[in-house]
């Protein structure tokens, strides 16, 4: 259904209105509730619906209907709520201020009906009677529910609490509610409700009905003993002492000893509510209240922060809770692992001191089974013999722990030396290469620099010794194949020329070697003159020759150190050799 087209329903409904008597008009508007009922409340038939009633005035007839003496109509006031249900619902989903009239009129008309009804509801149930045979809810339900679709109208149509607050039926209903106090007390949230909505109303509704009222709410204050109404009560007045300055003068000097009775409600669960009413009481003049709301503002607005500022610093402890235990975590479990490893090599410790006396205690006993055994005579020289062995491995231990801190500590000449011969090498390159810079490195072909008119001349006479000495007969291919080969033996001749050339080159760097280790020699002095610098002068300053020399010297003092019979073949040999000589 396109929200451009009507009803039919609805349109024959109107027509049935339109030429009915006012007896029959309650009962065709309520026809309208089930078309409402039955149609989803998002779909477009809804919309519809309510476009159609709206277009064809029936929302007025359900207003003038609102004021009907409902004890004679079928349903009694039943009906009237079924038709303030269907006012209701249209005018909150439909901008019903296309029409002046209706919404300056006839509304505020509807909103006079609505109290009207409520407290007849309100009388029924004082007076306890019994409701209609035909009637389905009883009559606190049936007021309820007008309460609540008061309620929503003055919050879709904010101008409607003037009206609201100006009609004497709703102090009636305050003042008359003798039963359970219910209906007062949503009567007050409804008021409530309506200054919260629109502030200005209270301003604009003449100073006799709102003195009325502040009457009645400090009678409930001071009269009552039900705790909700005075709370509601309360409220009400610390509302109405916002939305309207200049009522602050008026309470203070009409109701002068309200303070005190307000003591009277001291922890009953509304301290809060008791405490801004005697904050009001206390201002006392128009500018004090406007301050005294201000400071409320503003201690709001720091209560607010300061519980922004408590989540959020709580919320930054609960992230940082995990990070400082998962943290805690780590270090005992590092600390109970480096303790596991101390205790570990404690036990090693232990483990190798206890294996070396062991080691240690077996020897001795080796050595007196091996005393046992020597003859008497010859213990002495066997103990002689124990401990120059004994010497000699302590000796080769500590030459040894020697020669590795040498070693530590000459890796870094080494090391130098390397880096000096490899900078040697680079520097020789380059002057090479500098020296000879048409040389190309790396064993390719010597190829010389030459300018663009050498190289036509020298086309030049290729083609003229191609066209003398042309050979016929002979295919591209192993020309090609020729060519390559001529290159390969040319490249292969540089190759073996740039070996050559190296070779001489090292030989070169030798006889100079030779040469100034010859000079060297020359100069030397006799034995009888030699100083330490003298034999500075003849020590080698190659480490791979220092080397070399130390390992033969230390293998010569080995041999010689050994004892003589082990030195018997060496000596025959040698006797040999000179016999052989």
């Amino acid at each position: 259904m396109d929200e451009t087209e009507d009803s039919i329903e609805v349109l024959k409904i109107a027509e049935l209105v339109a030429e009915a008597n006012n007896a029959d008009i309650p009962g065709l508007l309520l026809q309208l509730k089930p078309l409402l009922d039955k149609a989803s409340v998002t779909s477009q038939e809804v919309r519809v619906i309510r476009r159609s009633i709206w277009k064809y005035d029936l929302l007025s007839w359900c207003a003038i209907a609102l004021q009907y003496e409902y004890t004679k109509v079928k349903g009694g006031l039943e009906s009237a709520v079924r038709i303030s249900h269907i006012l209701c619902d249209c005018c909150c989903h439909i901008d019903v201020n296309e029409s002046q009239e209706f919404s300056q009129s006839t509304l505020p008309s509807a909103v006079h009906s609505f109290l009207k009804i409520i407290r007849q509801f309100q009388q029924r149930i004082e007076e306890k009677l019994k409701p209609p045979i035909l009637q389905t809810l009883t009559d606190a339900e049936l007021c309820d529910e007008m309460l609540t679709l008061l309620t929503s109208l003055i919050t879709s149509h904010p101008h409607l609490c003037k009206p609201l607050l100006s009609c004497g039926d709703l102090l009636r209903i305050i003042m008359e509610d003798n039963h359970g106090h219910l209906i007062s007390l949503r009567a007050i949230s409804i008021i409530d409700r309506a200054i919260r909505v629109n502030r200005h109303c209270v301003s604009q509704v003449d100073r006799p009905t709102i003195q009325s009222l502040l009457d009645e709410l400090v009678y409930k204050l001071t009269s009552s003993s039900d705790k909700d109404l005075a709370k509601s009560s309360s409220r009400l007045l610390v509302s109405l002492s916002d939305a309207h300055p200049p009522l602050v003068p008026l309470m203070v000097t009409r109701f002068k000893g309200l303070k005190a009775i307000l003591r009277r409600w001291d922890g009953q669960g509304f301290d809060r509510e008791l405490s801004k009413l005697v904050a009001v009481l206390e201002a006392g003049t128009v500018e004090n209240a406007k301050l005294y709301r201000k400071r409320n503002a503003v201690a709001l607005i720091w209560a607010y922060y300061q519980g922004w500022k408590a989540r959020t610093r709580v919320a930054k402890l609960k992230q940082a809770i995990p990070k400082l235990q998962g943290s805690f975590r780590r270090r005992r479990e590092e600390r109970v692992g480096e303790e596991e490893m101390e205790r570990s090599g404690r036990l090693q410790v232990s483990q190798q001191k206890l294996e070396n006396r062991r080691s240690f205690r077996k020897m001795r006993e080796k050595q007196l089974v091996a005393m046992e055994i020597v003859p008497a005579g010859k213990i002495v020289d066997h103990i002689q013999d124990e401990e120059s062995s004994a010497a000699i491995r302590i000796q080769a231990h500590w030459r040894a722990h020697k020669q590795r801190k040498v070693f530590s500590a000459k890796r870094k000449v080494h090391r130098e030396n390397n880096a000096a011969v490899v900078i040697q090498k680079e520097v020789k390159k380059f002057l090479r290469k500098k020296k000879n810079p048409e040389v190309l490195v790396g064993g390719s072909l010597n190829q010389y620099m030459i300018d663009n008119d050498q190289r036509e001349k020298i086309m030049e006479k290729i083609k003229n010794w191609q066209t003398v000495n042309k050979r016929s007969g002979v295919p591209m291919d192993e020309a090609t194949k020729i060519h390559e080969r001529a290159q390969q033996m040319l490249l292969l001749h540089h190759r073996r020329k740039l070996a050559t050339k190296n070779e001489e080159e090292q030989l070169q760097m030798m006889m100079i070697r030779i040469k100034m280790d010859e000079d060297v020699l020359s100069d030397l002095p006799p034995l009888n003159e030699a100083t330490e610098e003298s034999v500075d002068l003849l020590a080698c300053k190659s480490s791979i020759v220092q080397a070399a020399a130390e390992i033969e010297h230390h293998k010569q003092l080995r041999v010689n150190r050994e004892p003589w019979w082990k030195r018997l073949n060496d000596d025959n040999t040698d006797d040999v050799d000179c016999w052989a000589k």
